[in-house]
C-alpha cells in the first residue's frame, strides 16, 4: 500500500472545496428517482421501477456533480502539477 504523502495547504484547501462541491451536487437526482419510483412499485408491485430510477438518479447525480465541480477539480490538479513539479 502506497504511503500517503503530506500535502500543502494549498493542496488540502483544494481538495476540501472539490469535496463539498461533489456532495452539494450528488444526492437531488437520486433522491428524486428513488421518490418516484416508490408509487410505481406499489401500482406495478415490482421493484424494477426502484432499480431503475434510483440507478438512473445515481448516474445522474455523478454527472451533475462533474460538471458543476470542474472549476475546483482544475484548481486541485493545477496546484497538484505545482506541488510535484517544485519537488
Amino acid at each position: 500500500m502506497a504511503s500517503k504523502v503530506a500535502e500543502s495547504d494549498a493542496v488540502a484547501k483544494a481538495r476540501a472545496d472539490l469535496e463539498a462541491c461533489v456532495f452539494k451536487h450528488s444526492w437531488l437526482f437520486c433522491v428524486g428517482g428513488v421518490t418516484l419510483s416508490v408509487p410505481l412499485c406499489i401500482r406495478i408491485k415490482s421493484y424494477l421501477p426502484l432499480l431503475a430510477l434510483g440507478a438512473a438518479g445515481t448516474l445522474f447525480d455523478e454527472l451533475n456533480s462533474f460538471w458543476n465541480c470542474a472549476e475546483q477539480r482544475q484548481a486541485l490538479l493545477k496546484l497538484q502539477a505545482q506541488e510535484a513539479g517544485n519537488k
